[in-house]
């Protein structure tokens, strides 16, 4: 769940009742988000995307109907709370003109914040039948996509509903839809928008129960299969954070579906029933990185800590996030900076990260940020995996720590190769700080499992600083390196 701090307890916000408590009174918003990101916690894995975060956004009430004010809310608070992706398994079925322009205005808005919106095409009249074309799909399911179409961009991607034969759902909403209203006439029927723009499995879904924690149900719609679509995106963003609402749309519509239908993209399956696999395997990853750092508000704190603005110099920085935030007496939140190394030489830099708050001693904060793209005496990507125990370093417990860990190796892969004489290579276990300077050794001891116990000091026990630290364990044959944080 995400994480909101103080002032969102719950980890999300009601809109239907206007506080901060938004639990699902329903069930519909726990399924569709047990599609998303079920893990497994519950005793079955649901979810396409396990390791992504929810942010509740309650719109509907018990019986399951809400406002389109509500709904327009909740995606500005997505937005101002860096949300990554919204899921929009709601909509207004033949809708007026002023609905329709409502709703993109909406979609227009995250489109200029690059927040895709996955949208349910809609369920046809919600009695076994449609509405006429171009009627048939929901607003803001209607709305044109982000890449696909000649004009009028916004972050709407519209999914229809497929069953376990990759037919369309009888119930699915079909296109083409038409823009003719007082404020957008760029769709004209015939021929109008081609909508949805992909259809995913829609019946007979099993997932969360928002009445037992470990019940599951099972639900049809396509309200179940656009959260499919959400957590194919998330996996999209988590191989390229940086991908535009546009690019995103484009690499599921070109090469993240399979082809059903008529040839092409059609308004029943759109581009095709979703393929997550291809889609994320289309993407290019990027080749920026992140550091993390906290934030934390004192405990003896009579208020909340409130960061509202993060400014860098460096252009080899390219986001923070979250960009504001309310910290809690006692509490911390993580800032993640992202940093590109494309077109940079060899080299170490250093930049500062201003923290503007309500701190009254110290506004705004420098944080400074140092990248380093060459090797300097360690190198981190050497052997990043654990490795077995008789093979070598195999497991630092805890780890971050604040006080002491433990380091846990084999040392029957040495035998009797030691001493190692050259420079580059260590007849022990040792500590390396990012700068390459070693901080500590330990004398490797006896053939089988050994452990030390390394409490942040310098080989004169010395306190080291706090950060990110190497431990690298070195045969004449292999290297093993492991990274270690310490906390202060």
């Amino acid at each position: 769940m995400w994480n909101g701090g103080t002032l969102y307890p719950y980890h999300g916000w009601n809109f239907v009742s206007d506080h901060n408590s938004p639990a699902d009174d329903n069930g519909h918003g726990t399924h569709v988000a047990g599609t998303i990101a079920g893990d497994g916690t519950s005793g079955t894995q649901t979810g396409v995307a396990p390791d992504a975060q929810i942010m509740v956004l309650k719109v509907l009430n018990s019986s399951g109907s809400g406002s389109l004010s509500d709904m327009a809310k909740a995606v500005q608070f997505a937005v101002d709370h860096n949300a990554d992706i919204v899921n929009v398994s709601v909509g207004s079925a033949n809708p007026s003109d002023g609905t329709k322009d409502y709703c993109r205005d909406m979609c227009n808005m995250a489109y200029a914040a690059d927040l895709p919106m996955a949208i349910a095409a809609g369920n046809g009249d919600g009695a076994g039948g449609h509405f006429a074309i171009p009627y048939d799909i929901y607003t803001p399911g209607d709305v044109p996509a982000p890449w696909y179409g000649s004009t009028g961009h916004s972050a709407s991607i519209t999914v229809g509903a497929t069953d376990n034969n990759d037919i369309i759902a009888g119930f699915s909403s079909y296109g083409p839809t038409e823009w003719n209203t007082s404020i957008y006439a760029d769709y004209l029927y015939p021929p109008g928008l081609i909508k949805p723009d992909v259809s995913a499995p829609g019946v007979n879904i099993t997932s969360l129960l928002h009445t037992s924690p470990s019940g599951y149900t099972i639900k049809s719609g396509t309200s179940m299969a656009t959260p499919h679509l959400a957590g194919t995106i998330a996996l999209i963003l988590e191989k390229n954070p940086f991908l535009t609402c546009s690019q995103i749309d484009s690499i599921i519509e070109n090469f993240g579906v399979v082809d059903l239908g008529n040839p092409g993209k059609d308004t029943f399956y759109g581009a095709g029933r979703l393929d997550a696999y291809d889609a994320v395997e289309a993407v290019q990853a990027t080749v920026a990185e992140k550091g993390v750092f906290h934030i934390r508000n004192a405990a003896s704190a009579t208020g909340n800590l409130e960061f509202d603005e993060l400014s860098w110099q460096a252009n080899w920085i390219t986001e923070a996030i979250p960009a504001s935030y309310a910290v809690g007496p006692g509490e911390s939140t993580i800032v993640e900076v992202y940093v590109d190394t494309n077109g940079l030489a060899s080299g170490t830099y250093w930049d500062t990260l201003w923290i503007y708050s309500n701190d009254p001693n110290e506004n705004p904060y420098p944080e400074p940020v140092c990248l380093i793209t060459e090797i300097v005496g360690i190198e981190e990507t050497e052997k990043t995996t654990q490795v077995p125990v008789a093979s070598g370093l195999c497991h630092i417990c805890p780890n971050p720590f604040s006080k002491s860990t433990v380091i846990s190796y084999s040392s029957l892969v040495i035998n009797d190769q030691l001493p190692v004489t050259n420079d580059l290579q260590c007849p022990a276990l040792r500590i390396y700080d990012v700068s390459g300077r070693v901080v500590k050794e330990f004398n490797l001891q006896s053939d089988g499992l050994q452990s030390v116990k390394w409490s942040g000091t310098d080989q004169l026990n010395r306190p080291v600083p706090a950060g990110v630290y190497f431990v690298r364990l070195m045969t004449s044959d292999e290297c093993f390196t492991e990274k270690v944080i310490l906390l202060k």
